[in-house]
């Protein structure tokens, strides 16, 4: 069985993914993207779910570089796509013992 996310890293995930593709420049938010991209390399995941942390880290970095609401919009999109796709599949549930 894969090796699935944790919630802990998944919210660290959608913060800085909502923080890079809300800014108004790349400029702003080079550090989230760095800790992003990072994250996306260190995570102990499987190769198919560490592929979709590098596709959500594209989308949000090239979110970040638009400022015209089109092409903008088309990569945040993408990344919340991604981003969705990357809970549904690969974060860990937690379980409560209620």
């Amino acid at each position: 069985m894969d090796k699935k996310i944790s919630r802990k890293d998944y919210i660290e995930i959608k913060y800085l993914v909502d923080r890079i593709v809300d800014a108004y420049s790349q400029k702003d938010v080079a550090n989230d993207i760095k800790r992003l991209n990072f994250l996306s390399n260190v995570i102990d995941t499987s190769p198919y779910y560490r592929g979709v942390l590098g596709e959500l880290t594209s989308y949000a970095a090239e979110a970040a570089k638009h400022k015209e609401y089109g092409t903008k919009a088309k990569w945040t999109e993408s990344a919340k796509q991604t981003l969705i796709k990357l809970e549904m599949m690969c974060v860990e549930v937690e379980v409560s013992d209620d």
